[in-house]
């Protein structure tokens, strides 16, 4: 799975009596690109990221995950190849070990290795207690236990979805860091307000309303639309 997805005249409803939640949405990511998904609250970006992951399918067109469509693949196989960090991830009562690696597929030394290079400032070991939703872990800290958890399974495809919307700048930078090192071999989507979030990206797509306003060149984007694009909120639930 080299993480191609193409997005053909896609079009999302939630009900009959709804406005599009997508409308007509055409665009192709790149295996291995960085892509940037930016737009208002209520503009369809969290939309987009539950049709990657096929939670909703589309009403009309096609989304396609190298030369696959998703409407026919397997949702489960789909799942394994693909990691969803949302704003809170879901987290454990138990240890960071059991955190990262929850259905133990992979080998003490790889987990130790990874949670060294996502959270060595935090001084966290595989023995480090977690609370049931990570109650004793700030916002950030529960956010870098995700991102360690996407690294260690080294999906072809990652999406952010607002992953650093309600943590200080110094983490989201880190993220950043950790983004560029660890995850150049896979397809980053990242969906987000916050400029910061979004400045590492080849590619960046506009939404509004449910319809793409403009797509291109991460740095054009950004650049063009730095004080209209942000506006301070948080996740959204379009």
């Amino acid at each position: 799975m080299s993480g191609d997805i193409v997005f053909e005249n896609v079009t999302i409803k939630y009900a009959p009596h709804l406005d599009d939640a997508l409308s007509s949405i055409s665009f192709t990511i790149k295996g291995g690109s960085k892509t940037a998904v930016i737009g208002r609250t209520g503009s369809g970006k969290s939309t987009l990221a539950l049709a990657m992951l096929a939670t909703v399918l589309p009403e009309s067109g096609r989304i396609m995950v190298d030369n696959v469509d998703l409407a026919e693949v397997d949702k489960q196989l789909l799942r394994t190849r693909l990691t969803f960090l949302a704003q809170d991830p879901v987290l454990f009562p138990g240890t960071m070990r059991q955190n990262l690696d929850p259905v133990n597929e992979h080998s003490d030394d790889a987990c130790a290795l990874v949670l060294k290079r996502v959270c060595e400032r935090q001084g966290w070991d595989l023995t480090t207690k977690v609370a049931a939703g990570g109650s004793n872990l700030s916002q950030g800290q529960r956010q870098l236990v995700g991102l360690a958890r996407a690294v260690l399974r080294q999906s072809a495809i990652i999406i952010l979805d607002e992953a650093t919307a309600s943590i200080d700048r110094e983490t989201a930078m880190q993220i950043q860091q950790v983004m560029h090192e660890e995850m150049k071999d896979s397809t980053v989507i990242t969906i987000a307000h916050r400029l910061e979030a979004v400045r590492n990206a080849d590619y960046c797509i506009v939404l509004g309303k449910g319809r793409i306003l403009e797509q291109g060149p991460a740095s054009e984007m950004l650049n063009a639309h730095r004080e209209d694009m942000v506006d301070g909120s948080g996740s959204e639930n379009a």
